[in-house]
C-alpha cells in the first residue's frame, strides 16, 4: 500500500500523529504534510453544538447558575509545535486558550453539573483535580460567555432570565445558591463580592414574589433572605446540596413553629 494512503487510513481509524509516524517510518512532519486535509475522528470538538443548546433552558440556566457562583474563566497558556502548511516546517509558538473552570468538592453538586454538560452539549467534562472541572471546548465556552463572564467580579445574571419562566428562574438562583448559599435559622443569605450581580439577584428573586434586602459592606456585600420568605424559598428554589438542604428545612420547621434562636445556630 502506499505510504500515504496507509498514513490517511490510520489516521482515520484514530491514531495519533506521532504513532503514524513510527508505524510508516516517517516523520510527523511528513505524516501532516500527508494527512493535513484529514479531520482526527476523535477531534469531537469540532463537532456543532446539539440542538440542545439552543436558548435557555431550564438545565442551561442551571449550568450558568453553578458558574456565577462556583466558576471562573481564564486564558491559559502553552507552547506546542505547530505545522505550517504553506512553508512545510514546525514551528514552536505559545497560544492561549479560554478555560472555565468549575470548583466545588461536594460529590452531588460536581455529579449534576457532569450530568447538566451531557445533557446540553453532549460533554462531559472529567474531574481532573479534587473538586474540579475544567471545560475546554471552544464552542461550549464560547456559548456560556454569551450570557455572562465567569469570576468573582464578573459575573452577572443574564438578561434572558428575566424575559424567562419561573422555572428557568428557579433553576439559576437554586444553583447559584448551591455554590454560595448559606442557612441560618431565621435567614439565607448568600455572599459576593460583586454587588452588581447581587443586586440583579435581588431583582430576579422579586420576579418570583420572594424579597431579600441587600447589605454592603466594604469588602463583601450579602443578599439576605428574611424569616417570613423562607417558606416560599424552599417551595421556589430550595437547595439540592444535602446538608444545606437540611438546614434549610429544619429552618422552615423552626420557622413554622414560631421558634429559634440566630445565635445557637451555626452557618454552613
Amino acid at each position: 500500500m502506499d505510504v500515504q494512503k496507509r498514513a490517511v487510513l490510520l489516521k482515520l481509524r484514530g491514531l495519533q500523529i506521532d504513532r503514524i509516524a513510527k508505524l510508516i517510518g516517517k516523520s510527523e512532519r511528513t505524516v501532516n504534510r500527508y494527512t493535513q486535509d484529514i479531520r482526527h475522528p476523535k477531534n469531537i470538538g469540532a463537532n456543532p453544538l446539539p440542538r440542545n443548546a439552543t436558548g435557555l433552558s431550564k438545565e442551561k440556566a442551571e449550568i450558568i447558575g453553578f458558574l456565577t457562583s462556583e466558576g471562573t474563566h481564564y486564558k491559559q497558556f502553552e507552547d506546542r509545535l505547530e505545522f505550517h502548511k504553506k512553508r512545510n516546517k514546525h514551528y514552536r509558538r505559545t497560544r492561549s486558550r479560554d478555560v472555565i473552570e468549575f470548583s466545588n468538592e461536594d460529590s452531588v453538586l460536581i455529579n449534576r453539573f457532569q450530568h447538566l454538560m451531557q445533557a446540553v452539549y453532549g460533554y462531559k467534562p472529567k474531574l481532573r483535580e479534587r473538586g474540579k472541572i475544567f471545560i475546554r471546548r471552544t464552542k461550549v465556552i464560547r456559548d456560556l460567555l454569551s450570557y455572562t463572564d465567569f469570576g468573582s467580579r464578573k459575573w452577572k445574571v443574564p438578561e434572558e432570565l428575566f424575559n424567562s419562566s419561573d422555572d428557568i428562574k428557579s433553576s439559576f438562583l437554586r444553583a447559584h445558591y448551591d455554590g454560595d448559599g448559606s442557612v441560618y435559622v431565621k435567614q439565607v443569605r448568600v455572599y459576593s463580592i460583586n454587588e452588581r450581580g447581587l443586586s440583579q439577584m435581588r431583582n430576579l428573586m422579586l420576579s418570583l414574589g420572594i424579597e431579600t434586602k441587600l447589605y454592603c459592606w466594604k469588602n463583601v456585600n450579602a443578599l439576605s433572605l428574611p424569616s417570613r420568605h423562607i417558606p416560599a424559598f424552599q417551595e421556589r428554589i430550595g437547595f439540592l446540596h444535602p446538608e444545606r438542604k437540611r438546614r434549610l428545612r429544619e429552618a422552615a420547621k423552626l420557622i413554622g413553629a414560631g421558634r429559634g434562636n440566630l445565635q445557637s445556630y451555626r452557618t454552613f
